[in-house]
C-alpha cells in the first residue's frame, strides 16, 4: 500500500510540475501560431512551422495525439480548442496566427468565431471538408482557407498534365533541398524603398530570384520588370535558400548596407 501510495503521488506530483513547466512557456510565447488538432492535417502543418522556427503550440482534447505531439518535442496541452478560456490559456491575445484543424467544419468555424472575437487582428487559416463552408468560414473571419481534397485533386491532375512542373514543385519542398519561397518586406529604412530592380539588381547582390512584388496597396506584379520600383510596404515573393533570403531580408528591412 505504502508503494503504491508513493507511485500515485510521483505520477501527481510530475504532472502537476509538468504543467506548470508548460504553462511556464505559454506565458513567454508571443507573435506564435495556435495549432488547433493535431491529427493528419495539423502535424504536417506542425512540421512546416517547426521546420520555419516559428514558435507555436498545439490544442488537442485526445491524449494520444498530444502525448504524440509532446514526444515530437513540441508544446502541446490537452484541452477543447472551442472553449474561450482555453484560447486565452494559450495566449490569444499575444498570438500571430491561429490554424484550425478540427476533425469537423463546424467545429472549426466555432473556433474562428471564438478566436476573432478574442483577437480580431489574428490571422486564422483553417481546413474544410466540405465546399460549401467556405464562404461561412470567410463571413466569420477566416483568412485562408484549404480543402486539402480538392487540393489533391488538382495536384493528382496536375501530375498527369504537366509532371516536370509538379516535380519541380515537390522539389522545392523535399526535406534536406534547401530551395523555399519567402516573402519579405520593404520597411521606410531600407536604401531599396523608392528605387528600382534594376537599380538595385537584387539577383546579383542577394542570390535570389524574385518572382512577384506585393504591392502595399494590395496589386500583385507576376515575374516583375526590372523598372518596378520598391516602396516601403510592399512584399517582395522571392526564391532562393534559406541564406540568401536571410540576407534579402536583412537587405530590405535597413539592417544591412547596399
Amino acid at each position: 500500500v505504502g508503494a503504491m501510495t508513493q507511485t500515485i503521488i510521483e505520477l501527481e506530483l510530475n504532472q502537476f510540475f509538468g504543467k506548470r513547466r508548460v504553462r511556464s512557456m505559454i506565458d513567454k510565447l508571443e507573435g506564435h501560431i495556435i495549432l488547433c488538432g493535431f491529427g493528419r492535417v495539423g502535424r504536417g502543418a506542425a512540421e512546416e512551422l517547426r521546420k520555419a522556427g516559428t514558435p507555436f503550440v498545439v490544442i488537442d482534447n485526445s491524449d494520444e495525439r498530444v502525448e504524440r505531439a509532446i514526444k515530437a518535442g513540441m508544446l502541446a496541452v490537452l484541452a477543447d480548442a472551442s472553449r474561450d478560456e482555453t484560447l486565452r490559456d494559450v495566449g490569444i491575445a499575444r498570438a500571430k496566427g491561429l490554424i484550425a484543424t478540427l476533425a469537423s467544419d463546424a467545429d472549426n468555424l466555432f473556433v474562428v468565431l471564438s478566436a476573432k472575437t478574442l483577437n480580431p487582428n489574428l490571422q486564422l487559416s483553417v481546413r474544410i471538408a466540405e465546399e460549401s463552408s467556405e464562404q461561412k468560414m470567410r463571413r466569420a473571419g477566416a483568412d485562408f482557407v484549404f480543402a486539402p481534397y480538392n487540393t489533391t485533386g488538382h495536384r493528382m491532375a496536375r501530375a498527369m498534365l504537366k509532371p516536370h512542373v509538379l516535380e519541380f514543385l515537390d522539389f522545392t519542398e523535399q526535406q534536406g533541398v534547401d530551395v523555399e519561397i519567402e516573402q519579405v518586406l520593404v520597411t521606410d529604412q531600407s536604401s531599396f524603398a523608392g528605387r528600382t530592380l534594376a537599380d538595385v539588381d537584387i539577383r546579383y547582390k542577394s542570390s535570389v530570384v524574385i518572382l512577384a512584388i506585393r504591392k502595399a496597396n494590395g496589386e500583385m506584379h507576376f515575374n516583375p520588370s526590372s523598372e518596378v520600383k520598391m516602396s516601403p510596404g510592399d512584399h517582395l515573393i522571392a526564391m532562393g535558400d534559406a541564406s540568401n533570403l536571410q540576407k534579402l531580408g536583412q537587405l530590405l528591412m535597413g539592417t544591412v548596407s547596399v
